[in-house]
């Protein structure tokens, strides 16, 4: 997904562009051949998580900027025990928030939201047979036309960053 800004500015040249992602629902849950199990969930659907960073990819002064959903679709190593990956699910909501910034005076600039872009993805994935790349897609949904942004004067808030989040890995018995 590639977000972009589009301006006409012709009032003000001394100004720079960021962006800041957070995910309002987060899934991710991996099956694997040996019985163990990987889940990622957000904490509630009322708290958000960070991506990553505060700005996006710690980028200032961009106007355009891509997130590619994905995840590795790898088998794990369990002390020297390699299992093998046969079922992932994997989902999020998110808002890609754009934030600008005067560059004068530099001091006295803050960051201020002026739109969001609401969008979502999510794949369920499964091994049809032990070579790593043979996958077959069950149901991926991503939007298929870029959704228009929205102004807004709401800063982004979030409870954890992905980072950071917590997960659970249940090993094989």
């Amino acid at each position: 997904m590639t977000f972009k800004v589009v301006t006409n500015s012709t009032i003000e040249t001394n100004f720079t562009f960021a962006f800041v992602q957070v995910f309002t629902n987060l899934h991710f849950g991996a099956d694997y051949a040996d019985g163990a199990t990987w889940e990622i969930t957000s904490p509630s659907y009322s708290q958000s998580i960070l991506d990553t960073s505060y700005l996006y990819n710690d980028y200032t002064n961009q106007t355009t900027v891509v997130d590619s959903p994905g995840w590795p679709l790898v088998d794990y190593n369990d002390h020297g025990t390699i299992s093998q990956l046969t079922n992932v699910v994997y989902g999020f909501n998110a808002k890609m928030f754009l934030f600008y910034k005067s560059t004068a005076p530099v001091d006295d600039a803050i960051w201020v939201p002026v739109a969001v872009i609401p969008w979502s993805f999510s794949m369920v994935v499964r091994k049809t047979n032990s070579s790593i790349l043979s996958w077959s897609k069950y149901s991926i949904a991503v939007p298929t036309v870029p959704q228009p942004s929205s102004k807004t004067y709401s800063y982004p808030y979030w409870t954890n960053n992905f980072k950071t989040v917590d997960y659970e890995f249940k090993a094989a018995n």
